[in-house]
Order: C-alpha cells, then structure tokens, then sequence
C-alpha cells in the first residue's frame, strides 16, 4: 500500500524555455499559458503511460517482507529512506542495496507474515501476507528548472516530442477526449502518444 505524503510542487517533465527552444520559436508572453498548459498534459501524458510518477515525492509504503534478504519499494529513484518499521520497531540494520531498483538489503531478512490454513498440514494461504513493513522515503527525479535536476534526458525529450504533436495536431484527435478552447483546457488520453516516442517510453513503464 503506498501513501503520498508530501506531494511534487511540480511535475512538468520541461520547462517553458526548453519548450519554446525545441519547438524554434520565439518567447511570447500571449503563448505561455497555453504552452505551460501543454507541458502539463504532456507530463501527465507520459506519466499515465508508463504507470508511475516521476517527480520527487515523500511516501509511505507498507508492504510485506516474504522472508527474503531484499525488499523491493514501489518508486525510485530513492533519494532518502526517513524510517523504516518491522511489526511497528523501528530498524537500521539496512542498506539501500540499490536507489535505482528500490532495494533495501538486510542481512536478517524482512519478516514474512502469512496466514496459514490446516489440512493434514500446514499451508500458506495465498496472498495473506500482513503489511508488516512500513517504509517512508523520498523518491523520484529531481526535475528541469529546480535545482540539481537529474531527470533522464530522454525523458525531458519525450514529453518534447509530445507537445509538438499536440501542437502540430491540427484537426480533432481520436486521442483527444474533450477540449475546451475558451479556457484553453482539454484532456488527453494516452493514444496521442507519437509512435516515436514509445521507444523512449519502454525502458520507464511500470511493471504491472
């Protein structure tokens, strides 16, 4: 079960003057709105996707340990583990094994809690396991325009790539689901995702 905690400020993959350079034209304060607009859908474009979000988040995660020496969080990358609790105490007997597959590595083993069931003997019953481990931590990239960003350059073009179509699009999409030109609002189903982008987009989905 994963909780956010503290929320992205922003989870706009580019920033307006990344936008303005890749599309080749010159800066308009008339255009920022709707450019800015476009940066967002095309960033929850991706995000939608690929399954997962990208931007620097604070979670909860409670999950199960299935009594293996590795436990693997659900976003990354990690960034910082703030505390980690087995059956409600509080351990440091850790190590971030690695911040890009979400492991933390205990050389004891995480506790698996199953529920078990008799006939004749005993057996696990599956998908019993108690959330006994509770996890809260930092993750996700640090993104364009905020300091020390390390957002993945492929992924800053990716939603480059996206704004283009949208702007190059110039009859009603299929992949469009409703618009609203007066306010300048619409929302986008991920079918508008150009065929060039998805090989970009691969490597980053969420493994369901």
């Amino acid at each position: 079960m994963l909780k956010v905690l503290v929320p992205a400020t922003s989870k706009q993959l580019t920033t307006l003057e990344m936008a303005y350079d890749f599309l080749g034209i010159s800066s308009d304060a008339g255009a920022d709105a709707q450019l800015n607009f476009l940066i967002g859908v095309a960033s929850d474009i991706i995000a939608g996707y690929c399954g997962r979000e990208f931007a620097l988040q604070k979670y909860e995660e409670k999950l199960p340990g299935y009594g293996t020496n590795k436990l693997l969080l659900s976003v990354t990358p990690i960034k910082n583990i703030e505390s980690v609790t087995v059956d409600g105490l509080p351990v440091d007997d850790y190590e971030v094994e690695s911040d890009e597959a979400g492991i933390l590595y205990r050389s004891k083993g995480w506790v698996w809690r199953p529920k078990l069931s008799w006939d004749i003997v005993y057996s696990v019953i599956p998908n019993s396991e108690e959330l006994n481990v509770d996890v809260v931590y930092e993750a996700g990239f640090i993104l364009p325009g905020q300091e020390g960003r390390d957002l993945p350059g492929d992924l800053e073009y990716a939603c480059l790539l996206v704004i283009k179509a949208l702007l190059e699009t110039e009859e009603r999409s299929p992949g469009i689901t409703s618009e609203r030109i007066g306010d300048w609002q619409a929302s986008y189903s991920a079918d508008i995702v150009p065929g060039s982008v998805i090989s970009l987009l691969e490597p980053w989905k969420c493994a369901v």
